[in-house]
This record gives structure tokens, C-alpha cells and sequence, in this order.
């Protein structure tokens, strides 16, 4: 191509360039198990199924495999979230049977007779089948709250049937026949079924009203419970009289009889719990002020568990996924070759532990999420762990372990891991403060002083910044007046430096049916250092060749990494991620310490992350809280005729604290 003429000959472009037909510069690497692979990120749209799309996308890579079996391509699934939402679903199912089969031990036990169990049963089928009904017209799915939920529930749905059973049971002593004892004994017992369930009702109800993200993880569950407690009184009201009018049967257990024995024997020891149970009511009856000392003794040491630090508090707890996900950091002029080589050193470390099935490896400059911000000097290291059952200990702590032996190993590097939650996300840090001011040294001059308070609160790790002052740049500064003096503007001038530096790719060469970028730039050697760039030239409108030091001053420099902005005023974020404590407890103390002195003039700071989504969530449970008991209350009041009567019941809230705290404590 000539790109000009110059006394009457052709200067082409092969005299002052060199033309390459190539591959592209490197900008990202992946690998899979260290072997190098591609990448491929699937998102589901909003409204998909994880678990359906999850399959779909696998029989699809199955015929790709198929189709491309000569040339050897095989895909290996580092990643999918679905896998952890079917083991869940899995064992809230498994506990959901184990469930229906001891209700039904336990029905057939008490209630003297397979006949009234199987009675009684009826009404676990009928109630569920009906919630389904109502899942399907919410928009819900089988997730891992609905399925808790139908699993809590199994329980309550039984109880007005027993109630309404167990009545008309004694009616039919009376010597009445099935239907009338059916109907006068389910007309009784009516009042009391349905103030049974509505107490239940109003408990969970509230907290599909709440708001916030807490309320997305809550409402499905909540709204499940009270559609099938519902359900369980419109089958005590209609479908257990109907069987009892119809199958009903007065029995007496016989010694006779295997059956017979063993519901004799397990009433006698009930008989003997109710013997105890009265003798120690007596005595409680009789010593009322000892009682009430115990009980009120019980109630302080249990809520001092809490200010003892022995119960903290979080959002939401991590739980363990077996995933989790390693970063290392090199410094900022590291070229993605030297990346790459520390990054197989940790790879080969990983991979060595018996305990990791596979490592997914991504780094450099990239589009899409595998690489880290898309900085050549940052790699990411997905993990995956074996279950949880087959290791000795937590993902916890096995990055705890990992992120030591790492540092030690690898020179020159930060090394950061981040355990991937119960939701599936590592995307940011759960302490998080966000100074906000106008003068952006101030804020960070700032930040580094909460960044020393940060780490000295016991289970913080991987403090930082989010605005670093440590990325080397050149800096190039322009004096306007010799640059106009000299023909030239500064559009011109910025444009040459840019594509000197940063290239050009425009213009495509098309060969056939593919467009291959053309890319024009310095060569590699005149873009090392600040000298070669002093030497870059301008043509101004005379003709005349300008040198860039002739107008300006280049030196290298260090200068912030990146800006922020909240509410378009500058801002900086101190975060942390929280080992081996609760999140909640440890921005507590963070907060405590920051608030020890006061915020500088022209300064504000808010608290993000968990602790900002900890603190919304609170605050609607605690009014859903409210809500619930004065429903409760009022239910009561109907039910007793009486707004003193709701009290003795009420009281019992807090003393069921005492066993609520003292579980919570040694499960710490």
C-alpha cells in the first residue's frame, strides 16, 4: 500500500512498518484442571429455571461432543449452581418422608388404631395436593424455602384433624352413632380447630409482607405454610368427619395382640410422664416464688449469652457449597506471561490436594466475568471440593489453610480467597463502608486509618481499598500555549498518543468469508519507555514534523488504579471479607471503632454489603415480629372471651427464648 509520495517516489508502507499477519496479542488465558481450555459463561434469564436450563445446556453439550467426536472436542462443567440447589431439594425430600413416616408411627400410637391413623393421614395428601395448586398460581417452584416449607409443616397439618378426631372419638363413647357423634363432635371442637390455625396463620403471614431482599428469600416459604395450614382446617371441617361418619370405629388395644401390647406399653410410660409431670406441678404450684426466681434467673443468662458473645449475628449464614474461589494479584505493570506462570504454580499446589475435584483458571484482560476486572496483572482460581460428607473439614477452613501455604509459596503475588455462599455469589465482600467527600486525598488519607481499625477486629481478612495510588502510569503534561504556538490542537494530540499506544483496529482485511482486524501501533520496543515517547512526532498544518517534548513533560508516575463516585460525589470502599466469626458480630465491632472518632468536616461514610442487607432485614422481621404477636392476641381474646386470659400464653414467648438462645449458643 503506499501511503504517500516523497520527491516523486512511492513510500510504501513496508518501509516504515513492519507488517505481520499474526495472531492477536494474548489478553486472557484459561485453564481447566491446567490443561488450557475456552471459557464459556450460560446465564439464565429472569424468569428460567436454573435446574431446566442446567439440563437443556447438558444434552446439548452431549450432542456437540457427538457431532464433533473426531476432532476431540469435550466440554468439562467447572461450575452450575443447580448442582447445589438438587442436593438441597434432595434432602429437604428425604426429610419430608422421614417426616410423614413418623407422624404416622406416631398417630397410629396414640390414637389406638390403624383405621383413625390412616384417617388422620388423609389429611396430609389433601392438604398438599392443594398447596401445589397454589404454588402453581403463585408462579412458585420446587425450591429449597417451598420444600422446607412443606416439610415444617407436616406437623400442623395434622393437628386439627387429631383435635376434631379425638372429639368425635368421644362423642362415639357417649354411645352416639357415627354420623351424629361426626357432626356434633366436629360442630364442638369447630371454634377451637380453626383459633389452632389461625395462630399458626397469622405467625407466618406477616412475613410475606416484608420487604427488602430478605423478603424474596421468605415470602415463597411463608405463603406455602399458610396456604397449607389453611388447607389442613378446610380438611378437619369437611373430609375427616366424612371418613369418620363412614369408617369409624371405637377400639380398644388388646393385650392379644403384638399391636395391642405395644400401645399399652408406651401409654403406661406416658401414664408415668403424666404422674411426674403433675407431681412436679404441685411442687412448682406450692413454691411459686422459686419458680419464679429460676425462671427469671434462666431468661437474664440466656439473653446474656448474646451481649457474652457467645450468639452473634448475620445476615445470612454462608453455609458450605465446597466452592470457592482464589485471586491472586501481581503487581500492576505484570504482563499476563508472568500471570500465567504464577498463576501454574498455584494450580499445581491446588490440584495436589486430595480433596479437590477440579480448578477452573481465568486471567488477563477480558469482556465477560471469568477474568477479574480485566486487569493482565489478575488471575482467578475457581475451586470445587468434594462433598462435604467426604472431607474431615469446612471450606472454611480448608481456605483458611490454602491462602497460607499459598503466600508462603508463591512470591510476589497477594493472594485473596473468597468462599462461595449458600446463594452462590463471591461478587462482594460482606463488610463494606463507603466514605463519601469532595476531596478525593482526603478520602483516602482517611480510609487508610479505617483500614488500621478494620484490622485489628479479630476474624477480618483481606482488608483493602477499593482506590489504590500504586498503578504506575506516564504521565504526559501539556503546556497549551507552546503546543498552539507550534500549530498543533490538542484532539490531534491526544488522538496520535492513543493510537501510538493503544492502537488502531478500524479497518478489517477480508479474506474470503472472514474480516480480520487490522491493528496499527507503535512497536512493542518504542512503547517501553518515557524517552521513546519523548520522540513521537506531529505533523502540524505547515508540514513541519513536531516532537512531543517540544511542548510537553513526560515522566513516569504513580496515580490511582480507578474513581469512584456515590450519588455523583467521590467515594472510597474499605471492605473485608470475615473468617471464622459471625458477619453480623464483626461489623458491629467495625462500626464501634470507626464511630470512636469523629468523621472529618465535609465527610460522610454509610455501611453496605451484609451489614447494610442484615440491618434492612432486621427491621422488617422485628415488625413482622410484632405484628404476629399482637395477631396472636387478638385471636386469643376471641377465643378465651378475655383480654387478660391472652397474657398467660403470651409470657410464654419469652421463657421458649431460653431454650431458643441456648441452642443457638451451642451450635456457635
Amino acid at each position: 500500500v503506499v501511503i504517500t509520495n516523497r520527491d516523486g517516489r512511492a513510500i510504501y508502507l513496508k518501509d516504515v512498518a513492519t507488517v505481520i499477519d499474526g495472531i492477536k496479542e494474548t489478553e486472557t488465558i484459561s485453564r481447566y484442571n491446567a490443561t488450557t481450555a475456552i471459557g464459556l459463561l450460560m446465564y439464565k434469564q429472569t424468569d428460567a429455571n436454573a435446574v431446566q436450563v442446567s439440563e437443556q445446556v447438558q444434552e446439548e453439550i452431549k450432542k456437540l461432543e457427538k457431532e464433533y467426536a473426531k476432532e476431540g472436542l469435550t466440554f468439562a462443567i467447572a461450575q452450575d449452581s443447580s448442582e447445589f440447589t438438587l442436593k438441597a431439594a434432595e434432602a429437604v425430600n428425604h426429610d419430608l418422608i422421614l417426616a410423614i413416616l413418623l407422624v404416622a408411627l406416631v398417630m397410629l400410637v396414640f390414637l389406638h388404631s390403624m383405621r383413625n391413623a390412616i384417617i388422620v393421614m388423609v389429611a396430609i395428601p389433601a392438604s398438599l395436593v392443594t398447596t401445589y395448586i397454589a404454588i402453581y398460581a403463585f408462579g412458585f417452584t420446587f425450591n429449597l424455602m417451598t420444600l422446607l416449607a412443606l416439610s415444617l409443616v407436616i406437623g400442623i397439618l395434622v393437628d386439627d384433624s387429631i383435635v376434631v378426631l379425638e372429639n368425635i372419638q368421644r362423642h362415639m363413647e357417649m354411645g352416639k352413632d357415627k354420623r351424629k357423634a361426626a357432626l356434633e363432635g366436629r360442630e364442638e371442637i369447630g371454634f377451637t380447630a380453626m383459633s389452632i390455625t389461625l395462630v399458626d396463620v397469622v405467625v407466618f403471614l406477616p412475613i410475606a409482607m416484608v420487604d427488602g431482599m430478605i423478603a424474596d428469600i421468605l415470602r415463597q416459604f411463608s405463603l406455602v405454610v399458610v396456604v397449607s395450614t389453611l388447607m389442613s382446617l378446610f380438611v378437619c371441617f369437611t373430609l375427616t368427619p366424612l371418613l369418620v361418619s363412614r369408617f369409624g370405629k371405637l377400639t380398644h388395644p388388646s393385650k392379644k395382640k403384638i399391636g395391642g401390647r405395644i400401645i399399652l406399653w408406651v401409654e403406661k410410660k406416658i401414664n408415668k410422664l403424666t404422674e411426674s409431670y403433675t407431681s412436679l406441678l404441685k411442687w412448682s404450684l406450692s413454691h411459686k416464688r422459686w419458680v419464679l426466681i429460676t425462671t427469671f434467673g434462666l431468661l437474664i443468662g440466656s439473653f446474656s449469652l448474646v451481649g457474652g458473645g457467645f450468639i452473634g449475628n448475620e445476615f445470612v449464614n454462608m453455609g458450605d457449597r465446597g466452592e470457592l474461589v482464589v485471586k491472586l494479584e501481581l503487581p500492576k505493570d505484570a504482563t499476563i506471561q508472568q500471570t500465567n506462570l504464577k498463576t501454574q504454580e498455584a494450580e499445581q499446589y491446588i490440584l495436589s490436594k486430595p480433596e479437590v475435584v477440579n480448578v477452573f483458571s481465568s486471567m488477563g484482560k477480558s469482556d465477560n466475568q471469568f477474568a477479574a476486572q480485566g486487569e493482565k496483572h489478575i488471575a482467578e482460581i475457581s475451586v470445587k471440593l468434594v462433598d462435604k460428607s467426604n472431607r474431615p473439614f469446612s471450606t472454611e477452613k480448608f481456605s483458611q489453610q490454602i491462602k497460607k501455604e499459598l503466600k508462603e509459596r508463591i512470591e510476589g503475588a497477594k493472594v485473596e480467597i473468597n468462599q462461595v455462599d449458600i446463594m452462590g455469589s463471591t461478587s462482594e465482600a460482606p463488610i463494606q463502608l463507603v466514605l463519601n467527600g469532595n476531596n478525593v486525598d482526603h478520602l483516602l488519607s482517611f480510609a487508610d486509618t479505617i483500614l488500621a481499625k478494620m484490622k485489628t477486629v479479630p476474624g477480618t481478612s483481606g482488608q483493602k481499598v477499593s482506590i489504590e495510588n500504586n498503578k504506575p502510569e506516564v504521565s504526559v503534561k501539556i503546556d497549551k500555549e507552546k503546543m498552539m504556538a507550534l500549530g498543533l490542537r490538542m484532539d490531534k494530540v491526544g488522538s496520535v498518543i492513543n493510537l501510538a499506544f493503544s492502537g488502531n483496529s478500524d479497518t478489517k482485511l477480508t479474506q474470503g468469508q472472514y474480516d480480520y482486524d487490522i491493528t496499527v501501533k507503535m512497536d512493542a520496543f518504542n512503547r517501553q519507555s518515557p524517552d521513546e515517547l519523548q520522540q513521537l512526532s506531529f505533523l502540524n498544518a505547515a508540514g513541519q514534523t513536531i516532537r512531543l517534548d517540544q511542548f510537553a513533560e513526560i515522566e513516569r508516575t504513580i496515580g490511582p488504579a480507578k474513581l469512584e463516585r456515590k450519588d455523583r460525589i467521590s467515594s472510597v470502599t474499605i471492605s473485608c471479607e470475615v473468617v471464622g466469626r459471625p458477619q453480623g458480630t464483626v461489623g458491629k465491632e467495625i462500626q464501634a471503632l470507626v464511630e470512636q472518632d469523629p468523621l472529618p468536616d465535609g465527610m460522610s461514610i454509610s455501611y453496605e454489603g451484609n451489614m447494610k442487607q442484615q440491618a434492612e432485614a432486621f427491621g422488617s422481621m422485628g415488625m413482622a415480629l410484632i405484628a404476629s404477636i399482637i395477631f396472636v392476641y387478638l385471636i386469643m381474646v376471641a377465643l378465651y372471651n378475655s383480654y387478660i386470659y391472652p397474657f398467660v400464653v403470651l409470657f410464654s414467648i419469652p421463657v421458649a427464648m431460653v431454650g431458643a438462645l441456648l441452642a443457638l449458643a451451642l451450635n456457635m
